[in-house]
């Protein structure tokens, strides 16, 4: 997976101050206390045990004036406290500072190959009560803070006791509340910005456990690292220092951003920010990532209210497209960079798909990025997006942004409208945008049901035989549940052909070797044959290309297929190696090349194994690799998540299983562009869910059910070789959601159960087999999928309406006669679908619920 495994709170968070007043940045001392850091000496940290670095830091600045309720450290540990860490090298140590009055601060040595840690216990009977504190809306956890030159990303966490045998943690990213570099910066963090819930390690289950934090008996903060996320020089320590670290009892002049936009009020009329009408204003600019484009063309406007011109965005998406308008440089009057006074934005978007997903993307006053889902379903939409809805854009923020984590609506710098959906082109058309105080748009009455004519044929084939390999899934190591009770015959009934594994990111940090001498609760590659074996799948295995080298990758063909003779066909190099979430990613060159030696080593042992490298859905990475790699490799694999986290959107989801009719043919093109003329190139899509990370709660409902039917329904059309979904077990995240299919031991909805996305794939895999024939549906919100398979006729229909059954007329010639009728719905969502008898006449019809996945079989 990609970065999934990784975490960010980004919504609003504390106001800082200075010595100057009230002002909304970071606090880093006077100009003389900086130029002291300047001169920051330091005996180095090239030393083996890093418990052993002796420095001296600058002192920390004068404490601003607030009222300390908690001291956590000052100088040093607290008196009955301690201080311990996880993760390789880690250490920690008090060090001096130049100042008498600042005697120590806390220096955390973070190793950045290992998820890492450094807690500051209390110790046990000293647990405080943080439960008034937290309900008090301006309550903070704040501390001085700095870096060494490369540390930017550090978590800070509030741990519960253990007395009820869970300790449970929740955390927050510190770059989200502020300025994390190599200056002493005051940290603010409310309190409320902690979540309710977090994890703990629950050693019997061998996993995380989601649960409640206990605020009442609060004995920790840990400051971490995610594995590979700071730009430190190799063997070197993730240096981070903390100083006065306690609670607070409030955070000046902070306002809770719920209370403030619950009691919000304002009389100001609409401010008009673009009509297009004005063809000297229209100088908005397009930008793109790499591997995508962006174009923008005024044209007439076929709004309904009227007008003469409306914005078109064109844009081909692999990366970030960007339709921009920064009001500074244009120029823009007061009263369109004020929008303190509004509830949020308005516009109208036209769109010819089903749907178009767009992000609303605001640089505020201080030029601090912030982010809000949107879209318009087919035609025009008058779209209304809050204020309190936009989120800190995780990704990346300006160098000169001010990063204060408040969303600052004085004087704004620009916005852009962003299309949305991973692989995704096409064009929309934006007109009358406007600052309101409106709390509604027009929306159309909702129907209760609409008659929808479903066309097709028998006779003309659209895919000869349906590839089983489509049906795959994941299968992860850290997984320990995949051995426990009823989760090889829930596995089993979906017949997925194919199991993936070891799964993600973890297939370029463990080896096999050692992973299979442990015989720990992570799953080896004997139990996973053996799982294999009992699922009657086929094993697909990613070799460690991060961390391993071509001669393991060879070991380990020659430990399946020689040794065991378990006939492991198919494999891949490595994992997302492009992306800069991998703790051990690398250029298309560098991948490329030492691709090619994997390759070489594996078929060494055995040539009739298929292997594929890394690629992208589009870029020049794919034609750098495959310079190295295009004679050796069977094949590429691809991974597709349509939604970046924070951006779940049900409609944008549903429409996203018909990009596949731009991805897949783009992929094919490059291949015929970039390989060895005349050979055929296999295609994986060896990951694809909803989210890239941190899912939310749409993954465990009704909508990700449907997707995932309708994913595989467009799979059987375009037919490529593989396709693997994420996963059968996952983790719940703070967020609300899981990718599991399959609950895991300790989640809120219960041990190892099948959840709505599960039912969707079983029911989809046992209906789309054999023959692939026309079909075709009316409405844009019903898809329709129809096979012949050994003498059966089946018919899978999904429909996208949220609050609308629809019926269908059904004109297949020949699609009649006695069979069986399922329906996953809503209403048996969790339970999963039942089968009922169902007679099919010439011209007859089927009704299907809102939200509904429905297939009828007829002998």
């Amino acid at each position: 997976m990609n970065k999934k495994i990784f975490g960010f709170m980004a919504i609003f968070s504390a106001i800082l101050i200075t010595s100057c007043g009230l002002q909304i940045k970071t606090l880093s001392g006077t100009q003389e206390e900086q130029q002291e850091q300047q001169a920051e000496t330091s005996q180095g940290l090239d030393v083996e045990y890093w418990d052993e670095i002796t420095e001296t830091l600058p002192a920390t600045p004068a404490k601003p004036a607030v009222k300390e309720v908690f001291t956590i450290f000052d100088n040093d540990l607290p008196r009955s406290g301690f201080g311990y860490v996880y993760g390789g090298k880690t250490a920690n140590k008090v060090q001096p500072t130049t100042s008498k009055n600042n005697p120590g601060v806390m220096a955390c040595y973070l190793d950045n190959n290992e998820y890492s840690g450094v807690t500051v216990a209390l110790g046990a009977g000293n647990s405080i009560n943080l439960e008034n504190l937290r309900a008090a809306k301006a309550a903070g956890l704040a501390f001085w803070a700095k870096g060494r030159p490369g540390v930017s990303s550090i978590y800070i966490g509030i741990l519960d006791d253990d007395t009820d045998g869970k300790k449970v943690q929740t955390k927050v990213s510190i770059a989200d509340f502020g300025k994390l570099d190599t200056n002493w910066n005051y940290f603010m963090i409310p309190l409320r910005k902690f979540q309710s819930s977090g994890k703990y390690w629950d050693d019997n289950k061998k996993a995380e456990i989601l649960a409640d934090v206990d605020w009442k008996n609060v004995n920790e903060i840990r400051f971490s690292n995610n594995k590979g996320e700071n730009k430190v020089q190799n063997g070197q320590p993730v240096a981070f220092y903390v100083d006065q670290v306690a609670f607070i009892e409030n955070i000046p002049g902070y306002v809770d951003p719920e209370e403030y936009w619950a009691s919000f009020k304002s009389d100001a009329p609409d401010v008009l920010i673009s009509d297009f009408e004005n063809t000297a204003d229209n100088i908005w600019e397009a930008s793109s990532g790499p591997k995508s484009s962006t174009s923008i063309e005024y044209v007439k406007s076929t709004h309904p209210k009227g007008g003469q011109t409306a914005m078109q965005i064109t844009f081909k998406m692999a990366d970030w497209c960007d339709a921009v308008y920064n009001f500074k440089t244009n120029n823009s009057p007061a009263v369109k960079r004020d929008w303190s006074k509004f509830w949020g934005i308005k516009f109208d978007i036209y769109t010819s798909k089903p749907f178009q997903p767009i992000n609303v993307q605001i640089a505020d006053g201080t030029n601090e990025i912030w982010l809000a889902s949107a879209g318009g379903q087919k035609g025009w939409t008058e779209v209304l997006v809050p204020f309190k809805a936009f989120y800190k854009f995780p990704y990346w923020q300006p160098p000169e942004a001010v990063q204060n984590g408040k969303l600052d609506l004085q004087d704004v710098v620009s916005i852009d409208f962003k299309p949305s959906g991973d692989g995704s082109s096409g064009s929309f058309i934006i007109d009358n945008i406007r600052l309101t105080n409106e709390r509604e748009a027009f929306s159309a009455p909702v129907a209760e049901s609409v008659t929808v004519k479903i066309t097709g044929d028998l006779n003309k084939v659209i895919t000869p035989s349906i590839n089983s390999g489509l049906f795959g899934i994941n299968a992860a190591l850290w997984d320990g549940d995949m051995f426990t009770p009823k989760t090889d015959e829930y596995v089993k009934a979906v017949n997925h052909s194919v199991l993936r594994y070891p799964g993600g990111l973890r297939a370029d940090e463990d080896h096999w070797k050692e992973v299979l001498a442990k015989k720990d609760f992570q799953i080896d590659i004997d139990e996973f044959l053996e799982f294999c074996s009992k699922t009657n799948t086929t094993p697909m295995i990613t070799v460690n290309f991060g961390t391993g080298t071509p001669q393991e990758a060879a070991d380990w063909v020659k430990y399946c297929n020689i040794d065991k003779k378990a006939n492991v066909k198919y494999w891949e190099v490595g994992n997302e190696l492009y992306g800069d979430w991998h703790a051990n990613h690398c250029t298309a060159e560098e991948y490329g090349k030492r691709a090619a030696e994997f390759i070489k080593a594996m078929k060494a042992v055995d040539p009739s194994i298929l292997i594929t490298t890394v690629w992208v859905l589009e870029g020049e990475w794919n034609k750098k690799v495959f310079e190295y790699t295009k004679d050796l490799a069977d094949g590429v694999n691809v991974h597709h998540y349509p939604q970046h986290a924070g951006e779940e959107n049900d409609a944008g989801l549903l429409s996203a299983p018909q990009t596949l009719d731009q991805i897949i043919p783009g992929v094919r093109k490059q291949l015929k562009e970039f390989g060895v003329p005349g050979k055929k190139y296999q295609i994986w899509l060896t990951e694809w869910n909803s989210v890239d990370f941190k899912p939310g709660p749409q993954t465990l409902g009704i909508v990700n059910a449907l997707f995932v039917a309708d994913y595989l329904g467009m799979l059987t059309k375009h037919n490529i070789e593989q396709a693997s979904y994420w996963d059968i077990h996952n983790d719940m995240t703070e967020q609300g959601g899981d990718y599991g299919y399959l609950s895991r031991t300790g989640a809120p909805d219960g041990d190892n159960v099948p959840r709505p996305s599960y039912w969707a794939f079983k029911l989809t895999s046992e209906t789309l087999r054999g023959k692939l024939v026309q079909t075709a549906s009316a409405d844009d919100n019903i898809t329709a999928y129809l096979v012949v398979n050994n003498g059966k006729q089946s018919l899978l229909l999904v429909n996208k309406y949220p609050k609308t059954k629809a019926t269908l007329s059904l004109a297949i010639p020949g699609f009649k006669g006695k069979g069986s009728i399922k329906v996953l719905s809503a209403e048996n969502a969790k339970s999963g679908y039942t089968s009922q008898p169902v007679e099919i006449k010439d011209g007859g019809s089927i009704t299907l619920p809102a939200y509904s996945v429905t297939a009828v079989t007829l002998e």
